[in-house]
């Protein structure tokens, strides 16, 4: 401060003063478009830095823990930055001020963003059903998700028992099986989630199985035949879906002649205890836990 003088008074300068003049703090806020989201949504971040007399300037960058997601200017003391997350977790934002020549630089409040899986939903479908025995059934499951088209695998169980594991292709697994028992299985489809969706379990399907039909037919070696000499019966019994085991039975009419084992859906009887006359034979194959049993149609031996 310098004073001039006057006619009483010499000029004079005061001693030098230093003022320090300090950094004020700015208020640094943050806050996010949606949380909780979910993997793969965009989530905007947004910044107010506030302070008095005049508006903060410079940057802030925004930090998942101390990693940097990116810089941006303030613009009228604000900044926004948009981002996605690629898997379910919780993280923490924060944004770092840098400070300008009237306000110090500093953090905001911390948030902590969660990121959730969508949920997902899987439905199973039979391709016949009832079925019978040794028949192809494919199941197909379709697992579907508010978000991104599911990724992954699928497993078929029949009860606790694995089927197999398929990949989804587009949204969908297929798995053909013909080993279901007679009865009534219950099918599931159990999906194993990716990095956007959440596993998920489908509905029991029940999968009705039914016993296989079967037909029997029946040949004779020779016919007519002569009395004491040898004749060869051969049953051939076959199923649309299977091939039948078991035993047949060779009648000559009401009476038993004997049995034979299938080999291959074949069996065969041999005798030469035929009395002479006509003899009404037929094979009566019995069936088994999966398979229907037949008789063939008569076949009149002539015994000579």
């Amino acid at each position: 401060a310098a004073y001039t003088g006057d006619g009483t008074f010499l000029s004079s300068t005061s001693p030098v003063l230093s003022q320090t003049v300090f950094q004020s703090i700015a208020s640094i806020h943050l806050a996010s478009s949606v949380n909780p989201a979910y993997v793969g949504q965009p989530v905007t971040f947004s910044v107010v830095v506030s302070g008095t007399p005049s508006t903060p300037t410079g940057s802030v960058t925004f930090k998942q823990g101390s990693t940097a997601l990116g810089t941006v200017p303030l613009s009228n003391g604000q900044a926004s930055f948009t981002t996605t997350f690629p898997k379910s977790e919780s993280v923490s934002i924060v944004a770092s001020y840098s400070g300008d020549q009237n306000y110090q630089a500093g953090n905001s409040n911390v948030i902590k963003q969660v990121i959730n899986q969508y949920t997902s939903s899987t439905t199973l479908a039979s391709s016949v059903n009832p079925s019978t025995y040794g028949q192809a059934v494919t199941f197909t499951a379709t697992v579907s998700s508010a978000g991104p088209t599911p990724t992954g695998t699928v497993t078929f169980k029949n009860g606790s028992k694995s089927l197999g594991k398929v990949t989804l292709s587009s949204g969908a697994a297929k798995i053909t099986v013909s080993t279901l028992a007679v009865g009534t299985s219950s099918i599931t489809a159990s999906y194993s989630g990716d990095a956007a969706n959440a596993k998920s379990t489908s509905p029991a399907l029940k999968q009705v199985v039914n016993k296989a039909t079967s037909a029997t037919s029946i040949v004779s070696s020779v016919n007519p035949s002569k009395v004491g000499k040898k004749v060869t019966f051969t049953a051939t019994v076959s199923s649309p879906t299977t091939t039948p085991t078991g035993t047949v039975a060779f009648m000559d009419g009401t009476k038993q002649l004997g049995t034979g084992t299938l080999a291959k859906g074949k069996a065969s009887y041999s005798t030469s205890t035929l009395s002479a006359g006509s003899h009404n034979i037929t094979a009566v194959y019995a069936g088994n836990a999966d398979i229907e049993g037949s008789t063939s149609p008569v076949l009149v031996q002539i015994v000579n």
